[in-house]
């Protein structure tokens, strides 16, 4: 490639990053509600950009001024949504409102915060949370996360910084681990320029990146036979949000139990800092609220549930991500992005609740073209939006069937296309090395037939 091609490669790859970061900011600063025709029109907008660097990141010359203007520009691309306010009923709202109950010493898995004992711990902004009559879905690693920021500032601002510098993090982590693997470091904006992660995160700030930055730090370290950073990694993401805990089979055998008992002993030892003394309440977090009452966008749990209980779907989607790792571990190596990714999107996938957000945990695998389905994924959850757009008019807080249709068909068949394509392409590399035996065998064998022809 001449220098000619690899500036103007490297230019179109900018205006395709440039047109998802506008359509991103029109979300913002439009004041787009989610849902909305404009909204969707906007996703799609910044999908396309997306699509279009994705095509042009592996042939585009990773120099340092490359590097240099992707950085930049993912840097730019998460400004204007970052500098929104957030409406009532965001998420960072309990994380504020959490982290204010464990300065006052209540435990945030008792406390309720409609319950007018703990009005002294709301502010004019924590008033407006959402399911204030429940307490804290979230496990113990994120309410020391939330305690910590807002011990700086207690802020949705702060909130949104550290989210964003975890995001970073990531994105940042992602071209170590290309460069080490002797692969294009412009490939991380396959998860750096990913609409979804911008939106989830500098728009909505969810607590979830945060998860996959443990999660990405643990895979990586894995890769790079660091197995205490790794199992002390993967302890602090399960102990986030318990998704992850279906990538332990991918440790059997690549770690001593000496690792094992190390990151056992990190999740043990945040969970014993939210134990209740008197026995009345387990901190678990989300896990028993999901399963019970909340549902969305879970096909395959409410069918599973339909013909059996709730807990037997739970145990159904933990076995399914469980059984996916066990089948990564035997095919594919430690430090292979998709081994991290598809066990936690087949849990996903059978998950009672599948929020957009959720998917944060997959994207920083999307370096790997193994990954293709679930990137695709990504692009078309944000239409299960229009459900909070149909609620302003009295529409039923359910994804249409069409649309359900659409989201999961197209993983579906996303998924069986590429198995196909993998298993024509190693049937093809094996008849190759066949050939190439015979031909070698031949020609030894004709080497032979001269020797013997010459004596």
């Amino acid at each position: 490639m001449n220098r000619q091609s690899e500036i103007i490669n490297l230019q179109f790859l900018l205006a395709a990053g440039a047109v998802a970061s506008a359509a991103i900011a029109w979300i913002g600063f439009g004041g787009l509600p989610l849902g909305s025709p404009r909204f969707l029109a906007a996703a799609g907008l910044a999908a396309a950009g997306y699509g279009v660097a994705l095509v042009l990141a592996p042939r585009t010359a990773c120099t340092r001024w490359a590097l240099l203007a992707v950085a930049i520009l993912t840097i730019f691309m998460r400004v204007p949504p970052a500098m929104i306010p957030v409406g009532g009923g965001s998420d960072m709202l309990r994380y504020i409102w959490d982290a204010r109950a464990q300065r006052a010493g209540v435990s945030p898995y008792v406390a309720v915060p409609a319950n007018p004992q703990y009005a002294h711990l709301h502010t004019p902004q924590t008033r407006k949370m959402n399911n204030t009559n429940i307490p804290s879905p979230y496990p113990p690693g994120a309410q020391l996360f939330f305690r910590a920021v807002t011990s700086i500032h207690e802020s949705t601002t702060a909130l949104k910084i550290a989210l964003v510098a975890c995001d970073l993090m990531i994105a940042g982590i992602l071209v170590f681990w290309l460069r080490s693997a002797g692969r294009n470091p412009l490939l991380a904006m396959a998860y750096a320029w990913n609409p979804i992660v911008v939106l989830e995160v500098a728009h909505s700030g969810h607590l979830d990146v945060a998860g996959a930055l443990a999660v990405t730090i643990a895979a990586f370290a894995l890769a790079r036979g660091r197995q205490w950073l790794s199992v002390g990694a993967l302890a602090a993401g399960i102990a986030i949000k318990f998704l992850p805990i279906v990538l332990l089979p991918l440790y059997w055998k690549r770690v001593r139990i000496a690792h094992a008992a190390f990151g056992a002993a990190i999740l043990g030892g945040l969970y014993l800092l939210f134990l209740d003394p008197r026995g009345d309440t387990v901190p678990l977090g989300s896990v028993t609220n999901m399963v019970r009452t909340f549902r969305f966008n879970g096909p395959v749990f409410k069918a599973i549930e339909f013909v059996s209980t709730p807990w037997l779907a739970a145990g159904v989607g933990v076995t399914a991500g469980l059984a996916c790792a066990i089948l990564m571990r035997q095919r594919l190596a430690a430090g292979d992005p998709a081994a991290w990714a598809w066990p936690m999107a087949a849990a996903l996938v059978c998950s009672p609740v599948i929020y957009p957000w959720y998917l944060l945990w997959l994207t920083p695998f999307f370096i790997s073209a193994l990954t293709a389905p679930l990137m695709l994924w990504t692009i078309l959850i944000p239409t299960v939006y229009i459900v909070w757009y149909g609620m302003a008019s009295g529409a039923p807080w359910a994804v249409p069937i069409w649309l359900g249709l659409l989201e999961f068909g197209s993983l579906v068949g996303a998924t069986i296309w590429m198995i196909r394509r993998r298993r024509d392409r190693l049937q093809l590399a094996y008849a190759v090395a066949a050939n190439q035996k015979i031909g070698g065998d031949d020609r030894q064998q004709h080497a032979v037939d001269d020797e013997h022809g010459g004596r």
